[in-house]
C-alpha cells in the first residue's frame, strides 16, 4: 500500500497546459486511475470530450460551474450549466463534452476517477 498526500502532490504538480490546469495521477494502474486537480479562480477546463468511459468527480475545496454540450453542425451546443461545490459528487458520460468553471475567489480542487485514456489519447478538445 501506498500512501500520498494530496496536498503534498498537488503544491508540487504543473501545469497541464493542454488543459489549462493542474492535473496529477494520485493512484491506480493502467486501466483507471484516481488524480486530483487545481483550477485557479477563474480559469477552466478547456471544454473536451471523451470517446470511452466515464468520469466521477468529488469536489473537495471550492465552487464552480460544469458545463455540458454536444456538438452540432461543428459547434458546441451547450445545453445545461450545473453549479458545483465543495462535497458534491457527479459523473460525466463519454461523448459528453464537458468544461469546469472555477467562478470563485479561492482555488477549486477536486477529485476525478477515470480511465488513464481520459489523460492521454482519449482527450479531444473543442471550441
Amino acid at each position: 500500500m501506498n500512501i500520498i498526500s494530496i496536498t503534498k502532490t498537488l503544491k508540487n504538480a504543473k501545469m497541464d497546459k493542454k488543459v489549462g490546469i493542474k492535473i496529477v495521477k494520485l493512484t491506480g494502474d493502467e486501466k483507471c486511475g484516481m488524480c486530483v486537480a487545481e483550477i485557479a479562480p477563474g480559469k477552466n477546463v478547456r471544454p473536451h470530450y471523451h470517446n470511452k468511459g466515464v468520469e466521477i468527480y468529488q469536489i473537495l475545496k471550492g465552487q464552480g460551474v460544469m458545463n455540458l454540450g454536444v456538438m452540432k453542425n461543428k459547434k458546441i451546443v451547450w445545453q445545461k450549466n450545473q453549479k458545483v461545490k465543495q462535497s458534491d459528487c457527479f459523473s460525466i458520460s463519454s461523448k459528453q463534452i464537458h468544461q469546469l468553471t472555477n467562478n470563485s475567489k479561492t482555488k477549486l480542487i477536486l477529485l476525478f476517477v477515470c480511465p488513464d485514456s481520459h489523460l492521454g489519447h482519449d482527450r479531444f478538445f473543442v471550441e
